[in-house]
């Protein structure tokens, strides 16, 4: 009887958390971009800017990427994307990623405050910062997983809302990472499924 009682009470709780969901789930991304128009060697609207920077099939014929070396680094332009503030749950940076040992893979995005400074009334410019640590046993060779990564101000702060404009992707280590399917999305999108 224990049992049938803790059994009923996981189910109406499981029920209870998927309904009570606060938020839509099918939330638009931001910015997408899948890395698969070819301009020069990389994929359209990317510029290498250090090391070895090169676009490559990842998962199946055709499918392509972003393969970046050691010292490797490439940004591009982005159309103005209003990303949310901490208080609307931020945004991240969310991609099929698969990096050698002892290798992070390491984002930063200009943005500019949608609010102005309150000291200089100003539309101040910052960088959000997003990394993806190594794991154990990681392999620029192994499959792609889907990465989350929050997009936080390296002080510390409350990002505030703002507009991003730009977006740089570098190596931080001694080995190879591979990306694919790069989307910068409001947190709500991705870490609620009601």
């Amino acid at each position: 009887m224990v049992t049938r009682l803790a059994l009923t009470w996981l189910v109406v709780a499981a029920t209870l958390t998927a309904a009570g969901c606060p938020c839509d789930s099918g939330l638009p991304d931001l910015f997408y971009d899948g890395l698969q128009a070819r301009c020069g060697g990389l994929p359209c609207g990317w510029t290498a800017t250090a090391g070895d920077v090169a676009q490559v099939e990842t998962f199946h014929s055709g499918e392509r990427g972003l393969r970046l070396a050691v010292g490797g680094a490439a940004e591009r332009d982005l159309p103005e994307v209003s990303l949310p503030g901490a208080f609307e749950q931020g945004a991240v940076v969310s991609l099929l990623v698969a990096c050698d040992a002892q290798t992070a893979l390491v984002f930063e995005v200009d943005v500019t405050r949608d609010v102005p400074d309150q000291t200089s009334g100003e539309r101040t410019p910052l960088t959000l910062v997003a990394r993806r640590e190594p794991t154990p046993g990681d392999s620029a060779g192994g499959p792609l997983l889907r990465s989350v990564l929050v997009l936080e101000l390296s002080s510390g702060e409350d990002v505030p809302p703002s507009t991003a404009t730009a977006l740089r992707v570098f190596i931080d280590g001694p080995g190879v990472c591979t990306f694919d399917e790069l989307h910068l999305a409001g947190a709500r999108s991705f870490t609620c499924q009601g």
